[in-house]
């Protein structure tokens, strides 16, 4: 059996089994954040646990226009906590209690280049590395071409680094790299440079 609690803007339904104990449940709003498309939630507290994900939608204060594929919701503390607009709200799971609220993700991730640039001899290392992030969604796909031939990138996730060990792809001579990355909205941004071998 499901429990919901449910106002005009917000519906949070309760999964049986995700409260460890019966709950006064405290729900409450703040003003609407710089930049937010709905008040904040204050739904309940964080410091009561839940056992698994609990479903929250969150209505819109205003239209998403063409902007609605863009919608997620974002807690806080916590960052951007995904989402997706159907039926009139901005739904999700969450993992925890907390203060949510609507944003639109339409910035495209950032590359940045470490030790490449245009035009630049990478005859003398081994390898050429990027950062690349997003400042809300999160990073879906990223990939990398050489002369038009994907290249694998390998993610070094305790330096944030992506990087590409030069192979047999790679011979002495001009060549065209090209980055393509995608957030979780589907924003994408395309690195597109010359380099030497």
């Amino acid at each position: 059996m499901r429990n919901t609690f449910a106002t005009n803007q917000v519906k949070v339904i309760f999964p049986q089994g995700v409260l460890y104990e019966n709950l006064d449940f405290a729900y409450s709003t703040l003003p609407q954040k710089s930049g937010g498309y709905s008040v904040i939630h204050r739904i309940h507290n964080r410091f009561t646990p839940l056992h698994d994900n609990v479903d929250l939608w969150i209505k819109p204060d205003v239209s998403l226009g063409n902007y609605a594929d863009k919608a997620l919701i974002v807690n806080t503390s916590n960052g951007a906590q995904g989402g997706f607009f159907k039926d009139g709200y901005v739904k999700t799971k969450i993992k925890s209690f907390g203060n949510y609220y609507i944003a639109l993700d339409t910035i495209a991730p950032v590359i940045s280049p470490v030790n490449i640039s245009e035009g630049k001899n990478m005859a003398a290392v081994n390898h050429m590395a990027f950062r690349i992030s997003d400042n809300l969604s999160g990073i879906k796909s990223y990939n990398a071409y050489i002369d038009g031939q994907w290249i694998l990138l390998e993610h070094d996730y305790k330096s944030k680094l992506y990087r590409y060990f030069f192979d047999e792809h790679c011979a002495a001579g001009k060549h065209q790299l090209e980055v393509v990355v995608t957030d979780q909205k589907d924003n994408t941004k395309r690195l597109t440079l010359n380099f030497y071998r």
